[in-house]
């Protein structure tokens, strides 16, 4: 049987117990009905057990495999740094000279690289600016959106609450316009450490 017809059916057996006890009035179930409902309970248990094993598995899968990408990454890192290395040192020791290969070739190549050596002396057509800021008021913020409008320019934001202010002005009793707090149930599976 699945996890969910056992406990729909354990639901249904205790109904009927409580039926039961109540019209023969000793508060004792029949045997086979005190039978069954035990070995649902039973098998229940060793589903719940089965499917959280199953949980402890994936989780300590999914914590080596991170392990093992973290590891590639920085391995890949690695690599990428000795490639770069190698082919300054390549270049260095080929001077100007061009090599051809079956497979390759090796040479040098001149790029157009930018360099700012000055920022305050580079022409303001040229200069961007990002502007990040945590503003506490609407108002000013309003106030600052309409300026940038007015300059013809476009800000774009992030708006966001802090949940954590929130939640300690409701537990300090005070009543927050627009939030409120819940209670919320999650599954929590911990594998046992064994000695």
């Amino acid at each position: 049987m699945r996890l969910f017809e056992i406990v729909a059916e354990l639901e249904d057996l205790l109904s009927q117990a409580a039926e039961e006890a109540e019209f023969n009035g000793t508060g004792e179930l029949p045997d086979d009905l005190a039978d069954r409902i035990d070995a649902l309970e039973y098998e229940k248990e060793k589903k719940i057990e089965a499917w959280a094993g199953w949980i402890v598995s994936e989780q300590a899968t999914i914590a080596a495999k991170e392990g093992y990408i973290t590891a590639l990454k920085m391995q890949v890192d690695r690599m990428k740094r000795g490639v770069e290395k190698s082919k300054n040192l390549l270049l260095n020791y080929a001077g100007g000279q061009q090599f051809k290969f079956p497979a390759f070739s090796v040479g040098r190549r001149v790029d157009k690289r930018m360099v700012i050596d000055d920022l305050d002396r580079v022409p303001e057509r040229f200069k961007m600016y990002k502007v990040s800021a945590k503003i506490n008021s609407r108002e000013v913020f309003q106030a600052l959106n309409g300026y940038i409008a007015e300059l013809g320019e476009t800000i774009e934001t992030d708006v966001s609450a802090s949940l954590n202010d929130i939640k300690k002005a409701i537990a300090e009793g005070e009543e927050v316009e627009g939030a409120h707090v819940e209670d919320s149930l999650s599954l929590q599976v911990r594998s046992v450490k064994v000695k």
